[in-house]
């Protein structure tokens, strides 16, 4: 007879007044599940309940539920506990506590980064996903939406590894289930284009011309504005927000607030026309700690510095010679080639074209981008062509290099005897009949057959030989 299976497991006691216990085998393993009840009903009851949700998590699982919420189900059924989970304002608050570094960033960027994180927990939230510790492939099907929104790659780059630090940093404490699931190696991160070179166009003499006079027929403030562009090659934020604590001794020395968060720092020296700003603002100087406090403020409460700016290109070169047009994706970035960047550029170009050696270009404009380097690295080497090539220019207009060069004379190389040549004239001339041949004496003749181990084996007269006939031995005697 066989032998009948039970469905529940046996309950035992290790000892007589230990807890309840049963066996599971639970990823191939036999394992004791403690009850930790004496009373034998309430252990019954546990081993009902883990049993039932037992079948439940089964079902949610191959519904595809997520693992991190079903195993939270069946700990609070069958011990009627709460887990310690994040949502997600808790959650950044718990990151912000640990990485206080990050008040360190401007109130800006901030702000920026900050938006990322509730943007993904927002739609977290619409996903029916609450917690941190129950995010996992999630992950992936957000970068998706990122990606199909048409975000720039910069930006989607920027986004995914801040959200990547946050987790990280919560998993170093928390051990979350499924780790950083924003790991570069799991999310990776989009190529960048390179930047285009309608964007760095520089500005030429009579076009800087047209719009430093369109500047100062804005104001006094809006001609300094674009004189601090022009003469540092400052960006605008950079420009409009400079400081006095950022001047000293000659120089210009301050973080681009672009790129603060790298840490790199631009030192700029002071040039006449700035230095004569800077005494103008000194003397006028209001209890502001910048340079240009009209412009400062503006740009502080609103948007009008930028648009003026812009305005102010537009008006001096033409809207149709500032703006390009727009084409795909990269619309945002090429839809511009003259504005208060240029100055920037006209400065590169200008360094470039003095052969200022890169090391130096990167401390004066504070450059951590490799692209910015590989564009200065362009100029340099089109300002070497240039400048190759009105050398030349120069050299072939000279008139003082194109005098008469004396003509040398030349002089044909003198016949010398040779072995086999001697070895031809010898059983058909004299030594002194082959010495008018070479130009030399008899003497001489006989100390070249010795040389080569020539001899006669007697003496031979032959009739003196015409100018004629000499020259004609000597033509033979070259060709051969």
């Amino acid at each position: 007879m066989s032998r009948k299976r039970k469905n529940e497991p046996e309950l035992f006691q290790r000892t007589a007044n230990s807890c309840y216990c049963f066996r599971q085998y639970i990823d191939g393993k036999n394992t004791v599940i403690n009850t930790k009840t004496t009373d034998y009903e309430k252990a019954k009851e546990f081993r009902r309940n883990y049993k039932a949700r037992e079948v439940t998590t089964e079902i949610s699982l191959m519904q595809r539920e997520n693992a991190s919420k079903v195993a939270h189900t069946i700990i609070r059924a069958v011990s009627g506990q709460e887990l310690d989970r994040l949502t997600f304002q808790a959650g950044f608050d718990f990151w912000l506590e640990h990485n206080v570094e990050f008040n360190e960033n401007t109130p800006s960027y901030q702000k920026q980064l900050t938006g990322y994180f509730f943007n993904f927990a927002n739609w977290c939230a619409e996903n029916d996903i609450t917690h941190i510790d129950e995010v996992d492939v999630s992950a992936r099907r957000y970068c998706g939406t990122l990606r199909t929104s048409k975000m720039a790659p910069p930006t989607y780059n920027r986004c995914t590894g801040f959200l990547g630090r946050v987790f990280a940093g919560i998993n170093a404490f928390k051990h979350l289930p499924n780790g950083n699931p924003f790991d570069r190696n799991i999310v990776k991160a989009q190529s960048l284009a390179p930047i285009s070179e309608a964007t760095h166009q520089s500005l030429e003499p009579d076009m800087r011309k047209k719009v430093l006079q369109v500047a100062a027929e804005a104001g006094q403030e809006w001609l300094d504005l674009f004189l601090v562009g022009d003469q540092t090659g400052m960006r605008l934020k950079d420009s409009a927000l400079l400081k006095w604590n950022m001047i000293h001794e000659g120089f210009i020395e301050f973080s681009p607030r672009k790129t603060i968060k790298h840490g790199n720092r631009a030192r700029i020296p002071v040039s006449p026309v700035l230095a004569e700003i800077f005494n103008r603002h000194m003397a006028q100087r209001q209890a502001s700690p910048y340079v240009n406090p009209v412009i400062a403020n503006f740009y502080n409460t609103g948007t009008w510095v930028r648009e003026k700016s812009k305005d102010i290109f537009e008006e001096a070169l033409g809207k149709e010679t500032t703006q390009l047009s727009k084409e795909g994706r990269q619309c945002q970035r090429n839809g511009c080639i003259y504005s208060y960047h240029s100055f920037r550029t006209t400065l590169m170009s200008l360094l470039a074209s003095k052969q200022v050696p890169l090391r130096d270009a990167m401390t004066i404009f504070g450059w951590e981008s490799m692209e910015m380097v590989r564009i200065y690295t362009k100029m340099l080497e089109q300002a070497r062509g240039d400048m190759d090539k009105r050398n030349r220019e120069l050299f072939d207009n000279l008139s003082e290099l194109q005098s008469d060069v004396p003509v040398v004379e030349i002089i044909p190389e003198r016949l010398k005897p040779t072995k086999d040549a001697l070895q031809r004239l010898m059983p058909l001339y004299s030594n002194r009949a082959i010495g008018l041949i070479y130009d030399i004496s008899d003497v001489a003749v006989k100390n070249w057959m010795m040389k080569f181990g020539l001899s006669r084996n007697k003496r031979l007269l032959s009739p003196d030989l015409t100018e004629e006939e000499i020259l004609k031995i000597r033509e033979e005697q070259q060709a051969a």
